[in-house]
């Protein structure tokens, strides 16, 4: 296992970081509930590892230029890269989306993402920024009626359209070795500017309302009953002062039900404010 390491705010444009010198945004992986693990290997984007018992599922994929880090990570926690089942996309922004290719060819996962970011990659691809990515097929598109399952897991899915018109968070429970059982939530995309400031949304044909859903969809998730919050972005919900420097499996550190209404309250709030 490698050692943590606290890494400070990020003080330019991660993709500089990313670009340049990927290793000073490190991240050691660490476990956030029983049997899910932060595996990007980096401090700017989270991604998940879910160990179901009979496979694993990956939440997004990290960037392709800076892939070994989420492949190492996932290695320093215990696993192999190629045992993932499924991987989940949440949205269509490259830093989420741009090692998936070749995780697909790695390990001919089934691909998971939403028919609305698909169909924008499809048509104008700069919109989302897939043109920063390899293009990829998924195999199956989500639908909220109809939730992915796979061994201890049963993962439901929200559409939230904001960040992206096809963002999706995801929502699951996982039980420790004692028998307590925790709510998991993940919002798929949270960012609000400039991705639901009015200038944004028309200069990219967008509907004005689409900010309105995503307040509305996160006042209604704010009610929701959520024990450990997943972000998107460590430092939504300064993710990382969770973590015991210590022992990385202790996810105590995460066990909050007020973090996830007070994320969803505070992100409602951001885009309401955007002109």
């Amino acid at each position: 296992m490698s050692d943590f390491r606290r890494v400070p705010t990020l003080k330019t444009d991660p993709y500089d970081y990313i670009d340049n010198h990927p290793w000073d945004i490190a991240q050691a992986p660490f476990r956030i509930a029983p049997h899910v693990w932060y595996v990007s290997g980096n401090s700017y984007v989270s991604c998940y590892l879910l160990d179901t018992g009979e496979g694993l599922i990956l939440i997004d994929t990290f960037e392709i230029r800076a892939l070994y880090l989420l492949t190492e990570a996932i290695r320093d926690a215990g696993y192999n890269p190629k045992d993932i089942k499924m991987i989940l996309l949440s949205h269509g922004h490259q830093d989420h989306c741009g090692g998936l290719r070749a995780l697909q060819e790695m390990t001919g996962a089934k691909v998971y993402m939403s028919r609305e970011d698909y169909e924008i990659k499809k048509t104008y691809p700069e919109r989302v920024l897939f043109h920063y990515a390899p293009d990829f097929e998924p195999d199956e598109f989500y639908a909220d009626e109809k939730p992915i399952a796979l061994g201890r897991f049963t993962i439901r899915t929200k559409l939230c359209p904001g960040h992206t018109p096809g963002t999706t968070s995801f929502f699951f429970d996982d039980t420790d070795e004692d028998g307590r059982t925790y709510h998991c939530g993940m919002h798929g995309g949270a960012g609000t500017a400039p991705f639901l400031t009015s200038a944004y949304l028309r200069e990219n044909g967008y509907p004005l309302t689409l900010k309105q859903r995503f307040v509305d969809d996160c006042r209604e998730m704010a009610e929701w009953d959520i024990d450990i919050c997943l972000t998107s972005h460590h430092n939504q919900t300064n993710l990382l002062s969770g973590v015991n420097p210590a022992d990385p499996r202790d996810f105590s550190g995460f066990v909050d039900k007020s973090v996830w209404r007070n994320y969803m309250l505070e992100r409602a709030a951001s885009a309401e404010a955007l002109e």
